[in-house]
């Protein structure tokens, strides 16, 4: 394992079973942390990339949880902390999304993206923020999106989803300052399990999504993005708090 941006820090990681998350989790390991808690829905997925982080050197462990279950988000930092002593980093990756314009989404679909993209985000951090106080530092990277603040076709829930996470972690970072940093990271079409559930199944389709980022003409891969998430979680950071690091590729920021 290579030491150095997160060495001895204790590290949680929602969603991370898979794509950003899973990179995240890898890399945190990868540079030295104490161990890293790997929050999944998929206890394989979880375990699975344990068991890489482990095979490397590392220390990881996996915990199985929907993020929206207040219960499941005090346990998962409760196992952190019986486990390995404290929480340092939490990364709140864990996200879904709905296609759907207004009119087309029911009621149950509409609140269940925000029950895990908003809710799971509040759950989790308000457990964290807990240990965070008594030690007086933490660092928390909440995984927003380019959707935060621009518009897509037929993604309603999940761009309002988005834009709340943006302004909780503005709302967060000032109610924890100067101690406990909470910033946010804003991908845009990242080569996920997620991305190509959002309609984008098929090889045409998801070339066509690929061919909409004006600048580089793909998708990120999870590790490109994930160093972004390295880097806000790091003491590099020490000055960074309330920022919404955008890593579209420009995406979204061409007018015709």
């Amino acid at each position: 394992m290579t030491t150095g941006r997160m060495e001895g820090k204790v590290c949680v990681v929602t969603g991370s079973g898979s794509g950003i998350g899973a990179a995240t989790a890898k890399l945190f390991a990868a540079h030295g942390a104490a161990a890293v808690v790997v929050g999944d829905m998929s206890g394989d997925a979880a375990r699975g990339v344990c068991d890489e982080i482990i095979a490397a050197g590392g220390t990881a462990s996996p915990f199985v949880l929907d993020v929206s279950d207040e219960a499941a988000a005090e346990a998962m930092i409760a196992h952190a902390v019986a486990e390995y002593g404290t929480v340092d980093v939490l990364h709140n990756n864990a996200g879904t999304g709905k296609p759907g314009a207004v009119h087309e989404i029911a009621r149950a679909e509409w609140e269940r993206v925000f029950d895990v993209n908003v809710t799971g985000t509040f759950m989790v951090s308000k457990a964290a923020l807990r240990v965070m106080l008594d030690r007086g530092r933490g660092a928390i990277v909440n995984t927003c999106s380019n959707h935060a603040t621009t518009a897509s076709p037929r993604l309603a829930s999940y761009h309002a989803s988005k834009g709340a996470i943006k302004a909780l972690t503005r709302q967060m970072a000032l109610d924890y300052a100067p101690n406990i940093r909470v910033n946010c990271i804003s991908p845009g079409l990242v080569d996920t399990p997620l991305a190509h559930a959002r309609g984008a199944e098929d090889t045409e389709a998801w070339a066509h999504k690929q061919e909409s980022n004006r600048y580089f003409k793909r998708a990120a891969q999870p590790i490109e993005i994930a160093y972004g998430i390295l880097f806000l979680a790091s003491d590099e950071a020490s000055f960074l708090t309330g920022h919404d690091l955008v890593m579209s590729g420009g995406q979204g920021e061409v007018a015709f």
